[in-house]
């Protein structure tokens, strides 16, 4: 966790962990750290956190499921911007998971359900 918010400001692990003073000098155990971290992204989907290669496999295409997760904050917000004539989306977030065998993952726009996940 605490990578995620050192690496992309480019502030060192211990510098952030030890509240270390003085010049960002970069450990080995920071660039070890950071090194993981880019790693562990790489082989991310950086829009929804699923592992790649995973999730890019073709038979894979029906193998997860999402659902929008919008902040009642946000939704606020844009009650009251719309009152000024701000009609901007709110922020949304999905939230997504891989599916188990015999979930049904989809269904079709007339109703029909598309063949469950390990049938």
């Amino acid at each position: 966790m605490a990578m995620r918010y050192c690496c992309p400001r480019g502030i060192p692990l211990t510098r952030f962990t030890e509240q270390r003073l003085g010049p960002p000098d970069w450990t080995d155990k920071d660039i070890e750290a950071a090194l993981e971290w880019q790693i562990h992204e790489d082989v991310h989907c950086g829009s929804c956190g699923m592992p790649l290669e995973e999730s890019q496999e073709t038979g894979n295409s029906f193998a997860y499921r999402a659902e929008a997760v919008a902040c009642h904050g946000c939704r606020a917000v844009q009650r009251e911007a719309r009152k000024l004539g701000d009609d901007e989306r709110p922020l949304v977030r999905y939230r997504v998971w891989k599916v188990t065998d015999g979930d049904v993952v989809e269904s079709g726009s007339d109703g029909s359900q598309v063949e469950p996940v390990g049938s």
